[in-house]
């Protein structure tokens, strides 16, 4: 599992040209599902809600989402996940459609019973995503 997560003054995501989610103030979370993934699930939550990428009062990145939550945006993303092949992405290491999606709502519903906001994109649909990022501020994190 490979997860980026962004810091966003706001995000908003439209399938069909309508909104179909948006938070203010937040992080949008991608999420790139591989084989084998249906054992992170809870280990992905855990890193998520524990690693440090909030800044204090000292602009440190010293707090997690546990000490100062804020919105989540979950998108998922294949094209986090491919190897490259002769240049071209290789995605041989994704689960089936069916698979993949039930790990993504696992992952939501795990963030949103430990109390979060949490918005969503669909699964498997064509998404644009308007954001203003704040940084800007990126985590790049393999599960």
């Amino acid at each position: 599992m490979k997860i980026l997560i962004q810091r966003v003054d706001y995000a908003k995501l439209y399938v069909k040209n309508k909104i179909v989610s948006q938070i203010n103030n937040g992080l949008l979370i991608f999420i790139g599902i591989e084989k084998g993934d249906e054992y992170k699930i809870e280990k992905a939550i855990d890193k998520i809600l524990k690693i440090k990428i909030i800044e204090d009062e000292n602009g440190r990145f010293n707090l997690s989402l546990k000490e100062k939550p804020c919105p989540l945006l979950l998108v998922s993303q294949i094209t986090l996940i491919p190897n490259f092949q002769d240049n071209k992405p290789d995605f041989s290491n994704s689960p089936s459609k069916e698979e993949a999606k039930l790990i993504f709502e696992k992952i939501k519903e795990g963030l949103k019973n430990k109390g979060f906001q949490i918005e969503s994109g669909i699964f498997g649909e064509y998404m644009e995503i308007e954001n203003k990022n704040l940084g800007p501020v990126s985590f790049f994190l393999k599960i």
